[in-house]
């Protein structure tokens, strides 16, 4: 005969701290509030230094609308009017500051900037786009 405590395990097999919805609820992990992470330098290389960085990178270059944004700034678009054209005016500034976190580019005064990493992962992503396998 089983326990009561078993029959509820075989009715409920995830307890209440280890269910999904309370896994769910746990709130975001947030990179650079963490004292134990390194200060991430973001600015001018060519690749990330840590897997936060990393993070940060794939994040901003997952949307096609940054990739198509970068690809842009890559081939010359270097003005915040000229990508609205582009792109469209819905959320730039939201994309802009992704790709800003990600230390792709630096926006200032309406002028973008590509960095060095901006530079190869815009080369690379324009690259992909030409062979149809991202874009």
């Amino acid at each position: 005969m089983r326990s009561p405590s078993e029959i509820a395990l075989l009715k409920y097999p995830f307890s209440p701290k280890r269910s999904p919805v309370h896994l769910r609820s746990q709130p975001k992990r947030r990179y650079s509030l963490n004292p134990t992470v390194s200060p991430m330098k973001i600015g001018r290389k060519p690749k990330p230094e840590s897997p936060e960085e990393m993070a940060l990178v794939h994040h901003a270059l997952e949307n096609p609308i940054r990739r198509r944004m970068i690809i842009l700034m890559v081939e010359g678009c270097l003005s915040v009017e000229g990508i609205s054209e582009a792109v469209g005016p819905n959320m730039l500034g939201y994309h802009l500051h992704r790709l800003e976190l990600a230390g792709l580019i630096e926006v200032a005064d309406g002028a973008i900037t590509l960095t060095e990493a901006g530079e190869a992962y815009g080369a690379l992503v324009k690259a992909q786009a030409e062979r149809g396998s991202a874009g």
